[in-house]
């Protein structure tokens, strides 16, 4: 192999643009192989990798272009070469586009409608930079970028936040607002399931799959990668639920992840409580997620079951409503203050057990032994063998129940007391008066606190479930007809604050224009949709110069 190559100095072309001088050099006859790249280091170690580096390459910058050939006998790499540098400088964009290209994002800014939407896709760098110019006039901005840094992001989608519009992304591949789209998207029928995606290809996947069963999809709202990570809080996320949720047009929002983090999924959950519109869930990399069904969703466990819970939930299934009063939640959270410490104190070993899977998800780390440190989380299953060697098993006796808990809530170990109360044949003949007692006892403590109690029994049992539930209900316990729903209330009251999410405003009409920042091709794939496009023929401003740069800016 002999590699010829060359240094463009100082001009900059999009890495799609590149790519299709690559693709038609290698259709000629003679061309072995060739590289086009940004002088970037991750792009003159592809080239090493194939075996087109040369030496000149090593003086090469990201603002570089950097030309490398390996051409067949009788073929001068020089005529490659040349080739080359003519494509370089021929029109970025096909001849037959229709669409007005400016040399600034701020030059195209100046001549945008009202309600444009921005997309950008230029170096990780410098997408901050182009996407704040388009917030601060106003427009909704679509980052395809990657590689920007996550403080970065947070500062991009608080700045969206301060002027009343969304940043879908960075790193956002998918997105179809108001029948238009950006990025990445398949041509689906139009119709009533939108979807939220922090993940490109899941969008697409779920919109092809519920097209495929006769379901258009209404709009995609692309988050990026990033958004439901704890540090961002599903910024974005919330911001789409909400504008969604008052969208006529959807009747069922698709939520499709590869991660989310525990803060943000309770945060989440809250949200979704609120939502009058049906949610399904697909949640991958999330064990937990599950536990979103409490609050009225339906997980899936694919992206394709997710398409067809979707169509179910649209013809047949009534909208589930959460388990939980939110309205009594923020009263008990005001009354206990900051960072309540929940204890769990089951008869039951698997009511303990699922009370601990829907705790931690909304309050992290639960204890499974009454040992647990002072100031955190437990939940104990009492007729465990320890507790139970020698002793009646709690359910036929409850007095060891009773005892912790008013060793848990007398003593100020606990703020949130959370237990079961099981009837039927074969128990205690009024568990509820024992344990009733044990919580009227624990109310001379200066602290508020909340008891709160589940019944397992029918009108039918021996110690009759209405009256148990009177006793509990007249000891000041809040009484829950399953351990799930106690659970939940006991989390939400506990969760701890997340992280102050900025809060955007998503607009789902249909944009009158997209400005195109970056890659000629997505500029081309909005105009054959029949959009108004206004492309920037980017590069990298004033040599990183942001002041020079913003004068320049003002000046075109």
């Amino acid at each position: 192999m002999t590699v010829a190559g060359a240094v463009v100095r100082g001009t900059y072309q999009d890495s799609v643009r590149l790519m299709r001088i690559g693709e038609e050099l290698r259709t000629r006859a003679g061309v072995r192989s060739v590289g086009v790249v940004m002088g970037t280091p991750a792009n003159l170690e592809s080239l090493r990798d194939v075996g087109l580096y040369f030496e000149e390459a090593s003086s090469a910058t990201a603002e570089d272009i950097v030309i490398a050939v390996d051409t067949a006998e009788g073929t001068p790499p020089e005529t490659i070469l040349a080739v080359v540098r003519r494509l370089l400088v021929e029109p970025s964009h096909s001849e037959t586009s229709r669409f007005a290209t400016f040399p600034t994002t701020g030059a195209a800014i100046r001549n945008a409608p009202q309600g444009a939407v921005g997309l950008v896709s230029v170096p990780g760098e410098h997408a901050p930079r182009e996407t704040n110019l388009l917030l601060d006039a106003g427009h909704q901005v679509m980052v395809f970028s990657d590689n920007v840094d996550i403080d970065v992001e947070l500062e991009l989608k608080t700045n969206a936040a301060l002027t009343s519009a969304a940043v879908f992304g960075p790193d956002c591949g998918t997105a179809l607002i108001g029948g238009i789209g950006l990025g990445f998207v398949n041509q689906t029928h139009s119709g009533p399931v939108s979807i939220v995606a922090a993940s490109g290809t899941g969008a697409q996947a779920v919109a092809v799959a519920l097209d495929r069963i006769g379901v258009g999809v209404g709009h995609i709202v692309g988050l990026g990668g990033r958004d439901l990570c704890d540090e961002i809080g599903g910024a974005t996320l919330l911001a789409a639920l909400q504008a969604l949720d008052h969208d006529p047009a959807t009747e069922v929002i698709v939520v499709v992840a590869k991660q989310i983090g525990l803060l943000t999924l309770g945060t989440m959950m809250r949200v979704v409580a609120e939502l009058s519109t049906p949610i399904v869930t697909c949640l991958f990399g999330q064990p937990d997620a599950w536990v979103t069904s409490l609050v009225g969703a339906h997980p899936a466990n694919s992206l394709c079951s997710a398409a067809t819970i979707a169509k179910t939930v649209l013809e047949s299934l009534p909208h589930q409503r959460p388990n939980v009063d939110l309205a009594v939640v923020d009263s008990y959270r005001q009354s206990l203050g900051p960072d309540p410490v929940v204890r769990g104190l089951f008869a039951g070993g698997t009511l303990a057990y699922e009370a601990t899977q829907i705790l931690r998800p909304l309050i992290g780390d639960v204890a499974t032994d009454e040992s647990a440190a002072s100031g955190s989380h437990g939940v104990v299953d009492l007729g465990d063998d320890r507790y139970t060697r020698g002793q009646p098993h709690p359910m036929i006796n409850p007095s060891l129940q009773a005892d912790l808990i008013r060793d848990q809530l007398g003593n100020g170990k606990a703020d949130i007391v959370l237990f079961d109360v099981v009837l039927g044949h074969g128990t205690h003949a009024c568990p509820a008066e024992i344990l009733a007692q044990a919580v009227m006892e624990s109310r001379d403590r200066p602290q508020q606190f909340l008891a709160i109690a589940s019944v397992v029994g029918t009108v039918n049992d021996p110690q009759d479930l209405m009256y148990q539930q009177e006793i509990l209900a007249n000891a000041g316990v809040a009484v829950q007809d399953e351990t799930s729903s106690a659970a939940l209330l006991a989390g939400f009251v506990a969760a701890s604050e997340g992280p102050q999410v900025p809060i955007q405003v998503v607009d789902l009409s249909a944009p009158p224009a997209v400005i195109n920042v970056g890659a000629s091709w997505f500029a081309e794939a909005v105009s054959a949709q029949g959009v108004n496009v206004l492309h920037v023929d980017w590069h990298p401003p004033a040599q990183g110069d942001a002041e020079l740069a913003d004068i320049l800016d003002s000046l075109t």
